[in-house]
């Protein structure tokens, strides 16, 4: 590692302090609240003995169990799907609030002038504080996605509905999931900071261009992927057998389909676009 990175990298953790603290903020703690409930309802059934319940029914997708302490459990409610579902603001929190502001406000304030007369050219600049920014951001949002992927394998027993692996509720709270959303996000606040360089309108231009890029991938890529080819049955029913033999847990997201990995890289590759984007834009409008 060079001496100027070393440099860039301590200049971002400085300057950026507060960024560093919060993005680790917005998905720890709902993981911290993914986990404790997690234990609890876990807890619960362990307690109950109704771990044989978590086996999905062929047809109806939901647990033959008609005890009463399993049906005191279930509970049918639609709010595990709505949490799951409300995961993809998380990345949307660290965009707005941290993606956007750090290089808006370099801009605004004038205090790039400052770094650039160092010896450190605007793309360094860019990158090495861009860089230890997402790679923070992405680690925490996988950590995040692990805990609610680990709460929605018992909470998607309350939602009363069918278990599909590609429903948005289903497909979203994972750690690659949740990852690649947070990489595309912080990628577009970036490009978004670097072509307007004001901290209110960035953020307009970003949420408007992360709704665009969320109803393409919910309306046009996941059943553009999702027709490709259908999963091999047999990997679907080796799968459902080993869930039964672990625990008894139905986990449909833990099939190897390869759709699900396309989807999500594709999200990283439109994030390093934006990114190169970004740089190019720097390059030939350096400064106002």
């Amino acid at each position: 590692m060079s001496a100027m990175t070393v440099r860039m990298t301590r200049a971002t953790w400085y300057k950026h302090r507060f960024s560093v603290v919060g993005i680790p903020a917005v998905f720890l703690l709902p993981a911290l609240a993914f986990f404790a409930d997690s234990v609890v309802q876990r807890h619960y059934l362990s307690v109950h003995h109704l771990n044989g319940c978590l086996v999905a029914n062929a047809t109806t997708g939901g647990s033959s169990c008609m005890s009463a302490a399993w049906v005191s459990f279930i509970q049918p409610s639609p709010m595990p799907n709505v949490i799951a579902v409300a995961v993809l603001a998380l990345p949307v929190l660290a965009g707005l609030f941290a993606g956007v502001p750090w290089v808006t406000r370099e801009f605004e304030s004038g205090a790039f002038r400052f770094t650039w007369t160092q010896g450190t050219s605007p793309r360094r600049w860019l990158l090495g504080t861009f860089g230890p920014l997402v790679l923070l951001a992405a680690v925490s949002a996988a950590i995040c996605g692990a805990a609610a992927y680990w709460w929605y394998q018992i909470a998607q027993w309350q939602d009363g509905t069918s278990i599909w692996s590609w429903r948005s509720s289903s497909f979203e709270p994972t750690p690659l999931s949740l990852a690649g959303w947070t990489v595309l996000t912080m990628a577009l606040a970036l490009l978004c900071g670097v072509l307007i360089r004001r901290v209110l309108p960035a953020m307009i231009a970003l949420i408007v261009t992360l709704g665009a890029c969320v109803y393409l991938s919910q309306t046009w890529l996941r059943p553009w992927l999702f027709g490709i080819g259908p999963a091999v049955k047999q990997v679907s029913l080796s799968i459902r057998w080993l869930s039964v033999q672990h625990h008894h847990l139905h986990r449909p997201d833990l099939a190897p389909d390869p759709r699900r990995l396309a989807r999500n890289g594709i999200l990283i590759t439109v994030g390093g676009f934006a990114v190169l984007a970004s740089v190019w834009w720097l390059r030939i409008r350096p400064a106002d």
